[in-house]
């Protein structure tokens, strides 16, 4: 969907983005992670053409964006920024329906495509449509932000830092939340951030980022467990506990847990399945402290026997064997 190809951005003597290449199929999320000034903004912004290219080439949907007007392209992603881009004198019905109008939707099309992305970013249409931007809270202004860049349905979202201006609370619940809305499991997505956990949380493929260049690109756990340097290494090392009990499924390590022959007891099954994470089953243990042991079944029908002590030691032969 996205092609990027030895692409250069020079600002006088300085090279802000210096020969970077990707690719994103189609339906995929690329997370463009890195420490301020590295250039991931830059490059995000040079796919809809905010930022001219100084060299190199990008093509979207198998088209040369130099090769299509600026409008075309931009009318056919939409983009996310990190601070409040509202309209502040358009209601948020009127925010949201602006790239549709533009598009010369019909008004029923656009008031249906509107209740439907509110209700999908948990505002309530009744509540929130004639509401005003500056009656809204930082969380509020962002959910209307991605409903409007998600108004036309296009196949292609940009997102720069799009939780960063956000409290770390609220940060991490919306950003749980909009991983598992339908409208982004079927969007291709580029997105910028600082936010190791983050990137980690949303991204299929994650690009990190130094000075210009990217350094390593790949799975998160490819990233965690196969660093290609000291710079990446040391990046992700502040929260490299919490990462790897994400980054592991229980599928990953499945072998690794006693079986138990269960016929008719599926009471002692809890909610955790082979696709949840080692975070998730730690999490599950710590906040009910008398479940020593959890229960799992997969799609085999399989049950398995896990233990607090059965995920540390997992991990780290997950980490030492992968």
């Amino acid at each position: 969907m996205i092609t990027a190809s030895h692409v250069i951005k020079d600002y006088g003597n300085t090279r802000a983005v210096d020969d970077i290449s990707f690719e994103v199929k189609e339906g995929e999320n690329l997370v463009l992670l890195g420490t301020s000034g590295c250039g991931k903004t830059t490059t995000l912004k040079m796919i809809n053409r905010l930022i001219a290219m100084s060299g190199g080439s990008i093509t979207v949907n198998g088209k040369d964006i130099t090769q299509q007007s600026e409008e075309t392209l931009r009318r056919s992603i939409g983009y996310v920024l990190q601070h409040n881009s509202l309209f502040p004198h358009y209601t948020v019905e009127e925010n949201i329906a602006v790239v549709p109008a533009l598009l010369k939707w019909d008004k029923a099309r656009i008031k249906a495509r509107t209740y439907d992305l509110l209700e999908k970013v948990h505002l309530s249409a009744n509540d929130y449509l004639s509401v005003y931007p500056h009656e809204l809270s930082g969380g509020q202004q962002q959910r209307v932000n991605i409903a409007r860049a998600l108004a036309a349905d296009p196949p292609i979202l940009l997102m720069d830092e799009p939780f960063g201006a956000l409290d770390t609370i609220t940060r991490a619940a919306i950003g749980k939340e909009f991983s598992e809305i339908d409208e982004f499991m079927r969007k291709t997505i580029v997105l910028v951030t600082h936010d190791v956990k983050e990137a980690f949380l949303l991204g299929d493929t994650i690009c990190i980022l130094n000075e210009g260049r990217i350094v390593q690109q790949g799975k998160p756990a490819d990233l965690l467990f196969h660093p290609a340097n000291d710079f990446v290494k040391e990046f992700l090392s502040a929260s490299y506990l919490q990462l790897a009990l994400n980054t592991v499924k229980v599928k990953d390590i499945w072998n690794e847990f006693t079986e138990q022959n269960i016929l008719d007891n599926h009471s002692a099954v809890s909610e955790i399945t082979e696709n949840s994470s080692l975070w998730d089953l730690m999490e599950k243990g710590i906040k009910e402290p008398g479940m020593d042991i959890i229960i799992v079944k997969n799609k085999e029908g399989i049950y398995r026997q896990i233990s607090k002590e059965d995920v540390f030691r997992s991990v780290a032969k997950f980490n030492y064997t992968s």
